[in-house]
């Protein structure tokens, strides 16, 4: 029955979210480069904990992945990576039904930013994930995911769990001998899969 709220879990609920909105510049190139910039003065082997490839930036509702590469294994990247001058990378933003619901970013630093390692022939690949926070859009989820709890409960009530009450009672009532000194039942509560999968309005919902 909680299912629809298990993505609660890893996300904060709507009440006690930050809402960040970016505002995309109409100049790709300058938006780009800014973006980029923030990014790499965000997560570097300076401000992210050393050791760690994955990392969480809550504030800034950003996922972090590092991976250390190696130019010698790869010989289709050995040819740029060794002579990049500095930091390079790309911007990338992610649209679903034409609203920008987040960016990515991936660059490349020079020697391992993970464990902060000097080695000239290893390069750190990072990309950095923003999902946007927009209002309407955090409480419509939580409404939806309420009403699917909702519609799940009513349905396993009316088809499912009254009827265990009524048996109680009728066994309570009709169900043992008026000689006996003590008895008892149990009622095993089986699994009502087979009512949610046959439900047109759960599997609507």
């Amino acid at each position: 029955m909680a299912k629809p709220f298990v993505a609660y879990t890893t996300e904060p609920f709507p009440w006690i979210q930050e809402v960040l909105n970016h505002e995309l510049e109409a100049n790709f190139t300058s938006f780009n480069a800014s973006l980029i910039l923030t990014a790499q003065c965000w997560y570097n082997n300076d401000t992210l904990p050393s050791g760690l490839p994955f990392y969480t930036d809550r504030v800034h509702n950003s996922f972090v992945v590092r991976r250390v590469v190696d130019p010698a294994k790869f010989t289709i990247c050995s040819s740029f990576l060794q002579v990049l001058p500095a930091e390079q990378g790309t911007c990338i933003i992610v649209r679903f039904l034409a609203l920008s619901i987040a960016h990515q970013i991936l660059w490349i630093s020079r020697n391992d930013q993970i464990d902060n390692g000097n080695s000239s022939q290893t390069f750190t690949l990072t990309f950095v994930l923003t999902q946007y926070r927009f209002v309407s859009l955090i409480w419509l989820k939580f409404f939806v995911r309420c009403s699917i709890f909702a519609i799940v409960a009513i349905c396993l009530w009316k088809v499912y769990y009254r009827h265990y009450f009524d048996l109680a009672n009728t066994i309570a009532c009709y169900g043992h001998q008026q000689d006996l000194v003590s008895w008892r039942y149990h009622l095993v509560v089986g699994d009502p899969m087979a009512i949610l999968v046959t439900n047109k309005y759960i599997i609507g919902a």
